[in-house]
């Protein structure tokens, strides 16, 4: 099993308690001047949260449920959903960590 993932009961029942939270969540009264949106989008965050607290699946998989979610609950479009993944700064970071990780791997730290 890989360093830092939970049990594999635990991950299964995360895996399975996902989906079933942001179904409740969707069912579950919300306050009268939230719209419909707003609620699938709290939804959706109870599903990663679950994920991201079992390490049901890995944190980057849980990171595009969005990509899917959003678009699928008609919250955003697909283009629009991804242009958070897109931002300049996210790119240099990424591009910071992978700089990172090659001075690590050849010792030059």
């Amino acid at each position: 099993m890989p360093e830092g993932l939970g049990s594999p009961v635990t991950r299964m029942i995360g895996l399975a308690a996902g989906p079933v939270l942001f179904v409740a969540a969707l069912a579950a009264p919300m306050p009268a001047d939230m719209s419909e949106p707003a609620a699938a989008v709290v939804a959706l965050v109870v599903w990663m949260v679950a994920w991201w607290v079992t390490q049901a699946v890995p944190i980057a998989v849980t990171s595009l449920l969005p990509l899917v979610i959003l678009p699928l609950a008609d919250v955003m479009g697909m283009g629009d959903a991804a242009a958070s993944y897109a931002d300049p700064v996210i790119f240099l970071m990424l591009g910071g960590f992978i700089i990172a990780a090659a001075i690590e791997k050849h010792g030059l730290h």
